[in-house]
């Protein structure tokens, strides 16, 4: 009887024990991430006030540790694209995306980087990738017709716009781009041929505001 009660309380501290451990694991592994994610909000801070030095020095030390976290390539990758330094920068958001496929942040990023580098076919392949995973993604639909009109495409231009605006009726981007396909369709019919191409139309229209759109 004794040896009974002997092993049952051996049996309820090893429990206690062992419930201690994961409670503190637990914890630890809670401050961690809480950590990253304020480290994170400051860089991207840093980045949006074009304290660049400053937010390359932190992720430099993080992406040390942690060569393939996503979240840290992606910024670095903001960094790299605000710097002029287009290269770098599509290289470390497609790490960013090589490392989590679900990254659309990154993908977006991608985006706007080939649309600076006039480069509407890439942007396409990583467009169909953020509307795969997110159906709803109006932005993402928006450019997209953008990027066909790039292509001189416009009957599939004009198809996202619609599909834009089936989300959202007051889509300034859909509506503008209409408006500029219906433009063009009018400069074509009454003078034979496009005074513009619709690709330079579109580099005029989007390229502007692309730098700032590079996300942190």
């Amino acid at each position: 009887m004794k040896r009974n009660s002997a092993n049952s309380r051996k049996k309820a501290h090893k429990a206690r024990r062992a419930f201690l451990f994961i409670l503190c694991l637990f914890v630890a592994t809670f401050g961690q991430e809480r950590d990253a994610v304020q480290l994170f909000e400051q860089v991207a801070t840093l980045i949006q006030n074009n304290r660049l030095a400053e937010a390359d020095k932190e992720l430099t030390a993080v992406l040390r540790v942690s060569p393939d976290l996503p979240v840290a390539l992606n910024l670095m990758g903001s960094v790299r694209a605000k710097q002029g330094r287009l290269v770098e920068a599509e290289t470390l958001f497609l790490r960013a995306v090589r490392n989590d496929k679900n990254f659309t942040g990154a993908r977006m990023n991608l985006v706007y980087l080939y649309l600076l580098k006039r480069a509407p076919d890439k942007a396409i392949l990583q467009l169909n990738e953020v509307l795969a995973l997110e159906p709803e993604n109006v932005e993402a639909r928006v450019i997209l017709g953008d990027a066909y009109l790039a292509q001189n495409d416009l009957q599939k231009a004009e198809e996202n716009y619609l599909a834009a605006l089936d989300r959202r009726l007051d889509n300034a981007g859909a509506l503008l781009g209409l408006a500029q396909l219906s433009r063009l369709k009018n400069e074509g019919d009454c003078a034979g041929q496009l005074k513009l191409t619709p690709s330079e139309k579109w580099n005029e229209r989007v390229l502007p505001s692309a730098p700032d759109a590079i996300r942190s």
